[in-house]
């Protein structure tokens, strides 16, 4: 689409809201959400990037699942499940920003491993990382999305190795250079990583990563700001002041503890640089 009214030809058939993308992009970068009675800023989003590639997708509302799988020799090794606590569309707006991997006795939406083995097969997928996302709609149907040839992004890889026991980077490592990975799992708890929030301004005080260390559940992390420093973050999902690794007996528990450290995070910015 290049235009308002293309879009609302397109929502005409497909419904409301609709989400207007870049064709070519990453991490929820210049993506939004729009409602009929939005078209306006629809129109000035699309006309102040004229030479920009732009698509319009029916909006699907529900729970947002990631599907991660290693594949050698075309056939999957094993496949891992991870819920979005919030949709990544929600979270520029704000939301919780978390990836939490399921813990492996932990049910799933889907038998995972049947469904990473047959988009393997259809897209003739020899060796590597497999990454999909897909929503579990409120009737309780299943909806595919993006579905790519690459590692997920954020800590997810990170988070699937942290709960199941094994080193998930050196089977990542192994799908790529031919071998047959290793899948000896250790442990059955649930992990995520939950992107600290960030905001414009200069830095007046931020949480140590100690005192985020020392909270329920909380296994390693990263803060990546620090008083003086000046944040002018980008409208992205990746955008974040760091990150926390967070484990827990299931998900739900880790979503709990999120929501935790959310409440002891500490970041206080001026309106202004200078």
């Amino acid at each position: 689409v290049s235009s308002a009214q293309e879009v609302r030809a397109f929502a005409g058939r497909h419904g409301w809201p609709v989400v207007v993308k870049p064709a070519v992009s990453g991490s929820s970068v210049d993506v939004w959400r729009f409602h009929a009675h939005e078209m306006t800023s629809a129109a000035r989003i699309l006309e102040a990037r004229p030479r920009r590639r732009w698509i319009v997708e029916e909006h699907v509302a529900g729970t947002e699942y990631q599907l991660c799988a290693l594949v050698h020799r075309g056939e999957v090794q094993d496949a891992f499940v991870a819920v979005n606590p919030a949709p990544m569309l929600e979270t520029l707006d704000g939301a919780m920003n978390a990836d939490i991997t399921l813990a492996p006795s932990e049910p799933k939406p889907l038998d995972p491993r049947k469904v990473a083995q047959r988009i393997s097969d259809a897209l003739g997928y020899r060796d590597g990382y497999l990454h999909a996302e897909f929503f579990l709609r409120p009737d309780g149907s299943l909806v595919m999305g993006e579905i790519a040839a690459r590692l997920s992004g954020a800590q997810l890889p990170e988070n699937h190795g942290l709960s199941h026991g094994f080193d998930m980077l050196a089977a990542i490592a192994d799908v790529y250079v031919g071998r047959r990975p290793e899948m000896a799992y250790t442990l059955d708890r649930s992990v995520g990583d939950l992107l600290l929030p960030t905001r414009r301004g200069r830095v007046l005080d931020i949480s140590p990563i100690e005192h985020l260390l020392s909270l329920p559940g909380v296994i390693s992390g990263e803060v990546t700001a620090s008083v003086g420093d000046r944040l002018d973050p980008q409208r992205a999902s990746n955008a974040c002041t760091g990150y926390l690794h967070i484990a827990g007996r299931d998900s739900k528990e880790v979503r709990e503890r999120m929501e935790n450290a959310l409440s002891e995070y500490r970041l206080v910015t001026t309106d202004e640089f200078d």
